[in-house]
């Protein structure tokens, strides 16, 4: 039984991990005293992403203009991210890789 919350964005951005030379994409959502960290894998599926928070991507933005924006984060049975829904439109979905 998956778990359904809306959430807000509190950080989103390029991480950089330099004792292991490696970086990555995070985004930390928070609410109701909940909290999970999503790393998008694939570039290519970020068109989604940005949907969800009702931004157009399509002659560029940064992965930080969806900071303090609001989305439902569906939870799966281990409380886990697997998907991140438009807050209002359900028909904008985008998976966790």
């Amino acid at each position: 039984m998956s778990k359904v919350l809306n959430m807000q964005v509190t950080d989103a951005g390029y991480r950089y991990i330099g004792h292991y030379r490696k970086g990555e994409l995070k985004m930390v959502l928070e609410g109701r005293g909940v909290g999970c960290t999503v790393y998008p894998k694939d570039e290519f599926n970020l068109v989604k992403l940005f949907f969800v928070f009702g931004i157009d991507c399509e002659d560029g933005v940064m992965l930080e203009s969806i900071k303090g924006k609001v989305c439902r984060v569906i939870l799966d049975d281990e409380l886990r991210p697997c998907k991140l829904q438009h807050i209002t439109i359900d028909s904008i979905v985008w998976e966790v890789k």
